[in-house]
């Protein structure tokens, strides 16, 4: 196929007619099953791979099933020795494992191919009506925080490059330490903190309920500051949520976001027909997707391309030029040296 489209320019306008090659490039040989990586039952990650896999088996006629690991990075970790062959990861799991960070300094760097993009986990910087707070830049000395509890490995990740972007750091505020997620909102409603910088799907059901208990709202990002965080942190990308989201946050509110994606690995070798098929299980068919989690919603064209934390696969890219999609040199360009 490949052989054939860079022929085009060549015999275009051309009076005589070419004869097609004599001998068709060999077809690929597609494995008899796939296994998908993801979280735990329960999850949404689990619920997005339960979808996926039972899609590919319907549409494509391959067996699929979904692998629960104990957290993303043993998912991935699990695609690098080929014992599941794609994983459901954050742009910010792939990018440390692309270079040997975080939760993969001791082992060497697992290079990664994106299939597709998928839905955001948005930020909340959520405080309580009698701080008065407006903007991240009102925080002083006496602002009590909480942006980091025990097993959240992205959530200080956030609260610490927000800070840093309006010039703070954790040590200009007050850090409060709290048990774990589940007590988030209760620190917030007793007033043992004036803030939380958290992640959180829209619409939330933890926001929903302090907004309508205790009439917290959110606090958007300077749009400077945004651009500023995602050019430092090529996994986090910009979002909006609606204004009509919650109560007592009546505009819309700037805030970053980690995208979920679907991931692979050039050691696997998923022929590009294959991935080119999933590709068009995991777009083209929106309502049933959606019927499995309703993040799948958020699974889009579109979706994939502010990732640049890591080439396409080549089975990708088909698809995305089959759809129009022109940017996709300068994204891998970006994706190679960020």
């Amino acid at each position: 196929m490949v052989m054939a489209l860079a022929a085009l320019p060549l015999v275009a306008g051309c009076a005589e007619e070419v004869a097609p090659p004599e001998e068709e490039e060999e077809e690929e040989e597609w494995p008899s099953a796939i296994v998908i990586g993801t979280s735990s039952p329960g999850s949404a990650y689990y619920a997005i791979a339960t979808g996926i896999s039972a899609m590919i088996e319907k549409y494509v006629g391959i067996s699929c099933v979904p692998q629960d690991c104990v957290g993303i990075s043993q998912a991935i970790s699990l695609l690098s020795r080929g014992e599941v062959d794609l994983v459901l990861a954050s742009g910010k799991d792939v990018y440390d494992a692309m270079r040997g960070e975080e939760a993969f300094a001791t082992v060497a760097p697992i290079p990664l191919q994106l299939i597709s993009g998928g839905h955001d986990v948005p930020v909340h910087v959520t405080t309580r009506p009698e701080t008065g707070i407006t903007s991240v830049a009102d925080f002083t000395s006496d602002t009590r925080v909480i942006f980091e509890y025990p097993g959240a490995s992205l959530t200080p990740i956030f609260g610490n490059t927000i800070l840093e972007a309006y010039g703070m750091t954790k040590a200009d505020v007050q850090a409060v330490p709290v048990a774990g997620y589940m007590d988030l909102g209760v620190a917030l409603k007793e007033g043992r903190t004036d803030v939380i910088i958290w992640p959180t799907g829209i619409g939330g059901a933890m926001q929903i309920e302090l907004a309508s208990s205790i009439g917290a709202y959110l606090i958007p990002l300077d749009s400077d500051k945004v651009d500023w965080i995602c050019e430092k942190c090529p996994f986090f990308v910009p979002l909006t949520i609606p204004a009509s989201t919650y109560q007592h946050t009546d505009s819309d509110v700037l805030t970053i976001a980690t995208r979920t994606a679907f991931w692979t690995g050039p050691n696997i070798m998923l022929p590009e027909s294959l991935v080119y098929e999933i590709m068009k299980v995991v777009l083209e068919h929106p309502e049933e997707f959606a019927a499995y989690h309703p993040v799948c919603k958020y699974w889009t064209i579109e979706s994939g391309l502010p990732l640049r934390v890591a080439p396409f696969h080549p089975g990708a890219v088909e698809y995305y030029k089959e759809k129009g999609v022109c940017e996709l040199e300068s994204f891998q360009q970006d994706a190679l040296k960020k």
